[in-house]
């Protein structure tokens, strides 16, 4: 941390790494002969880190933009894809983890129909593909199938801080696109 690096995963290795969160009680028996194992990311250039993370967030804020077209107009369960950049504008280091433990962060998608109620909801996919710290984006691509039944509907796009909070919940403006099915 003095020299300006974040620690953004923790793990064991037995046959294979493991966070160290995920570990269950048969492979901490096998600690003794496991290695161990610590992801570092350079967060400041300028001296000691004291960056809260995901974990323990202060500021969470994303901005969330549209990098390709969107179709306003879409036939019945056909593919929605587009690309989207995601940037973390708040104070706080976002985490990510494939077994998406509390305190990491990841893309949630609400699919909304005209009445506003969700008629369909996914988190992680695509999965945010490295610790993003303030100031940093990524580019992803969204590929969905549209609803089944013709109507007017609403993508909803927000990062979610697992079993913390989603991130409009904190004040960060989600990006909403509407669509229609027919």
């Amino acid at each position: 941390r003095e020299h300006g690096f974040a620690v953004v995963g923790d793990y064991v290795g037995v046959m294979g790494l493991f966070e160290r969160g995920e570990v269950d009680l048969a492979l901490q028996a096998a600690r003794d002969s496991s290695f161990n194992y610590l992801l570092c990311k350079k967060v400041s250039d300028t001296g000691p880190v004291n960056m809260p993370d995901s974990r323990g967030p202060n500021l969470l804020r994303a901005s969330i933009g549209l990098c390709s077209d969107f179709p306003a107009s879409i036939a019945p369960g056909s593919p929605i894809k587009f690309q989207i950049e995601v940037s973390n504008t708040g104070d706080t280091l976002w985490l990510v983890s494939r077994a998406a433990p509390k305190g990491t962060v990841r893309l949630g998608i609400k699919v909304l129909d005209d009445a506003c109620e969700t008629v369909d909801e996914f988190h992680g996919v695509p999965a945010l593909p490295h610790a993003i710290a303030p100031k940093e984006s990524v580019k992803l691509t969204i590929n969905r199938a549209a609803p089944m039944v013709p109507g007017d509907y609403f993508l909803k796009i927000d990062l979610l801080n697992q079993d913390i909070c989603w991130f409009e919940e904190r004040g960060s403006q989600p990006l909403v696109l509407p669509f229609s099915v027919g």
